[in-house]
């Protein structure tokens, strides 16, 4: 049996986790001095946690409970030093905001931004879930797991050949890669391994790389590994390989997305427990997806339908988004791109606007926040839906791939600071 180790940071504020380690996957260099670090300043001064706390509207998808009409606010800044090169992510785990820098990830208090734990780990290794779980030395004899709790309590535990490890319940789900197989384990935090289950040959990887950069996600009673491949499935809690025909899982802020084909026609959205939100996404933001006014993307046209009947259709490349009755589809043009404004029953044009970017946030009330991925510099725009009309811009180097909502904002990353804005 494995030793494991676990501690709890009130009361041992430094403890050095795992010894430093030579080597990663096709001989990139990893070094941990895994360490959590309780930061007292920031505990003490800190009020209850999850103060501002409250969920988003129900029946929506990335839609806010308030409207965005006026720019937002900077409610505190967290100078971390995100390193953008290795992961751009910003989670909720619990009450918690998880943030992924330079130095490891930090476990900050959504009301004030300070670090209230922080673990020294490549977080390039790191999978989000319930909990943070990281592999040190992936793919090596002496690699390890370690878990974060919201809290910061940590426990490591020692799974030679280990390359991706996510949470599940008190346990991790670890996916193996030595030179005998290539396969995936339930192991408990005491180093017991509770099932082994071989990928099957059609799920492998055709190359190893896919193996460091795999997701490995949790979902209700579900493991789904992919791996570039078809994704395979594993039951919880006795790792039979399940025939889910899934090719691939995404963890949005608002759930997960579960996709049966390569173009991502087919997108179901559940919870972490695996109920379904919404049977076929088509749309985020959405304020409506169980509206009898059902739009999806149809080629290079918007199609609307009710019950069944067309309404109208119209060129379109990307479904943006739909609130206040209003969808917003975007056609790309040799001369630019063409955002329009469509009354959902109708199909009437209500606006169309140009060299706006294309790809939507979060919304709340009439307000669709659009993000610029690409070009200088990366903002967040405030477009009214009515009207087409650009209310406000925020930031220079917004990263938006990833954020955490909150009933009244969101956190994101803005250059190598990570920002609560809130209306």
């Amino acid at each position: 049996m494995a030793a494991v180790e676990e501690f709890d940071l009130a009361v041992q504020p430094a403890v050095p986790r795992l010894r430093s380690r030579r080597r990663g996957p096709a001989g990139r260099a990893v070094t941990w001095v895994a360490a959590l670090v309780l930061v007292v300043a920031g505990v003490l001064a800190a009020p209850t946690r999850g103060a501002l706390l409250g969920s988003v509207p129900r029946d929506t998808v990335a839609v806010l409970g308030v409207d965005l009409t006026a720019a937002p606010d900077v409610r505190w800044v967290a100078e971390i030093a995100v390193d953008g090169a290795r992961s751009e992510t910003v989670w909720f785990v619990g009450d918690t905001v998880v943030a992924m820098a330079a130095d490891g990830v930090h476990g900050l208090d959504p009301v004030t931004g300070a670090t209230v734990w922080q673990a020294a780990v490549d977080a390039a290794s790191c999978e989000v879930g319930r909990a943070v779980t990281c592999v040190d030395a992936p793919g090596t004899p002496d690699a390890a797991v370690l878990r974060v709790e919201d809290d910061g309590r940590a426990a490591t535990v020692p799974v030679p050949g280990a390359v991706r490890a996510t949470d599940v319940g008190a346990d991790v789900v670890v996916a193996v890669a030595d030179d005998d197989a290539r396969e995936v384990r339930r192991v408990a935090r005491d180093g017991t391994v509770r099932w082994a289950t071989p990928v099957p040959a059609e799920a492998l990887a055709k190359d190893d790389l896919a193996w460091w950069t795999a997701v490995l996600t949790v979902v209700g009673g579900h493991v789904h590994l992919v791996t570039g491949a078809p994704a395979v499935s594993f039951d919880v809690d006795d790792g039979t390989v399940e025939e889910s025909g899934l090719r691939w899982v995404h963890r949005a802020p608002y759930g997960y997305e579960l996709s049966w084909s390569d173009d991502e026609t087919a997108v179901t959205l559940v919870d972490a427990d695996g109920a379904t939100l919404v049977e076929s996404l088509t749309l985020a933001p959405d304020d409506d997806p169980g509206s009898a006014v059902q739009v999806r993307q149809d080629l290079d046209v918007a199609v609307a339908a009710r019950h069944g009947e067309e309404l109208w259709r119209l060129p379109s490349d990307h479904l943006v988004g739909r609130l206040a009755d209003v969808v917003v589809v975007a056609h790309w043009m040799p001369s630019g791109t063409r955002l329009t404004g469509v009354d959902q029953a109708t199909g009437r044009t209500l606006w169309e606007a140009w060299d706006l970017p294309s790809l939507a946030v979060v919304g709340g009330g009439s307000t669709l926040v659009l993000w610029d991925l690409v070009g200088e510099p990366q903002q967040l725009h405030g477009l009214d839906v009515r009207t087409g009309e650009v209310l406000w811009t925020y930031g220079e180097e917004v990263s938006a791939f990833t954020l955490a909502l909150l009933s009244d904002g969101i956190v994101v990353i803005d250059g190598t600071d990570v920002v609560r804005l809130a209306w």
